[in-house]
């Protein structure tokens, strides 16, 4: 399956489909676009925009509040409550991750800056360092991918294996980190231990990018080590007396 059907299903659609959703012409969504109201992204071709998905329902969803009538005022002070909302709600976000003593960075759909943090990793597989922050700074990068990310470094790379990089990158950097005095022993432990983390979720969002766009058995050859064994295949299938559950397998 192409990228397309994967665009479907990973929440990246056409003009066409978010015109459909919309309920207007395919011209009114590029007006929208070039006026600000949606943001797009170009496929591998520079062909085609593509749109999420959720933003288009979010936009949907807003259209369909005004009850046919485009009450300007009204409309903007919804935008500046949402804007506080989000304002807030970003704020809330970092106190949980500063508590969790996690940082996810949030990656942004623009194409340079998507480009830019592919690069980076190819760049870090080439040629990796020791240095604390830079192995600190990519563990925070993997746990900010997900799927449509990969989807996105796919469109604009024409990589049919756009989570490679990363893998190596990561791979590459947890061979090369080597402390010589007890600071920097406990700093790079630090690090390996964050990195290790992420490589873990990274593999996660890897395992579930393929299977939605080849299929389970296509994600479970290219990732055996994710496949459960034969016993756990065996008692998922298996019926549970009340009061037990069946083990989980993943």
């Amino acid at each position: 399956m192409g990228s397309k059907l994967m665009g479907r299903k990973a929440g990246l659609i056409t003009a066409a489909e978010a015109a459909e959703i919309l309920g207007c012409t395919q011209r009114r969504v590029y007006q929208y676009t070039d006026s600000g109201l949606l943001s797009a992204s170009h496929d591998g071709n520079r062909r085609k925009k593509m749109y999420g998905r959720d933003q288009i329902y979010a936009v949907k969803e807003a259209f369909d509040g005004l009850d046919g009538k485009l009450d300007l005022p009204r409309l903007l002070a919804e935008i500046l409550q949402l804007k506080a909302r989000c304002s807030s709600l970003e704020q809330r976000l970092g106190h949980v991750e500063a508590v969790n003593h996690l940082d996810v960075p949030i990656l942004s759909y623009e194409k340079d800056e998507v480009l830019a943090v592919y690069w980076a990793a190819k760049d870090l597989a080439r040629d990796p360092t020791s240095e604390f922050m830079v192995v600190l700074d990519f563990s925070k990068t993997l746990r900010g991918i997900h799927q449509e990310f990969l989807e996105l470094v796919e469109l604009h790379t024409e990589d049919r294996e756009p989570w490679r990089v990363f893998r190596e990158a990561a791979q590459r950097l947890r061979k090369n980190c080597t402390g010589t005095q007890l600071f920097e022993y406990i700093e790079i432990a630090t690090a390996q231990a964050e990195l290790q983390a992420a490589r873990g979720q990274f593999e996660n969002v890897v395992f579930n990018f393929v299977c939605a766009r080849d299929g389970k058995r296509e994600a479970y050859r290219r990732f055996p080590h994710l496949e459960p064994d034969i016993h756990k295949r065996i008692l998922r299938f298996m019926p549970t007396t009340p009061g037990c559950t069946a083990p989980d397998t993943h």
